[in-house]
């Protein structure tokens, strides 16, 4: 760093570029699958801890290349050298793409809390539909317990029926009508 020797920044600052390439191919993975299943709250909350590392790292990169352009030799006449106005053109596009992570990242929570919610809805309208068919089954069973009940009592009444018909020697429409009458 002294005298312009920035080979320790410049290593620094690949090994940054090369943490940065792995991440973005898991970005790329994680947007692929998301496209098939765009509120799929996993996919989501890992492209959230992506977007967050990415922040990180460029965060970094910005800091690396910001200290490399401090340390390289300034030019006699006080002009920038080519050197120095590449480096200047990366760091605008280091910052861009920090600035892109960071709205990447706010969408993305966005859509997190989106999901989220729909899933809770969700949640909730299975939970109503349980409830209704928890009614619906109680309804059912007092219904089927009255026509049992009914079932049992006309068999009874049927069979008390027969019985004095045998006991009077009436038929059991001359009974019927004997009750109706009475």
């Amino acid at each position: 760093d002294i005298g312009g020797n920035t080979a320790p920044l410049n290593k620094a600052l690949s090994e940054v570029n090369k943490t940065s390439r792995n991440l973005q191919n898991e970005l790329k993975q994680v947007d692929k699958l998301l496209k098939l299943d765009p509120k799929n709250v996993e996919l989501l909350s890992q492209k959230q801890g992506y977007l967050k590392e990415a922040i990180d790292l460029t965060t970094q990169k910005l800091a690396e290349e910001k200290k490399i352009l401090e340390a390289l030799p300034k030019n006699e006449t006080g002009e920038l050298t080519e050197q120095q106005k590449a480096l200047n053109r990366e760091i605008e596009a280091t910052q861009g793409k920090l600035e892109s992570y960071r709205d990447e990242l706010k969408k993305t929570n966005g859509e997190i809390i989106e999901a989220k919610f729909s899933f809770e809805n969700l949640g909730k309208v299975f939970t109503g539909i349980n409830q209704g068919l928890e009614l619906f089954q109680k309804g059912l069973s007092l219904v089927s317990s009255a026509y049992d009940k009914l079932i049992g009592d006309t068999v009874e009444l049927a069979d008390d029926l027969m019985t004095q018909s045998s006991i009077t020697g009436l038929s059991t429409d001359e009974l019927q009508e004997y009750a109706y009458m009475a």
